[in-house]
């Protein structure tokens, strides 16, 4: 079975937290970062879907994950 969903992004989506609209690294507080995790982690759970955090850095007023 394919559908558009998965030929678009060959079933791989790529999620950036911190960064603004413009491409800026702006960075979110540790706790936010956390809890955005947890929520990754809880829906690739339920897709059955493998999570993998890539890069963590800090931007100008935080996290970058």
């Amino acid at each position: 079975m394919t559908s558009t969903y998965f030929q678009e992004g060959k079933g791989e989506a790529y999620y950036e937290i911190g960064v603004h609209d413009n491409g800026e690294l702006i960075g979110i507080e540790y706790e936010e970062a956390v809890y955005t995790m947890l929520a990754l982690f809880h829906m690739s759970k339920m897709l059955e879907a493998e999570l993998e955090v890539m890069l963590v850095r800090l931007g100008s007023y935080g996290y970058n994950v």
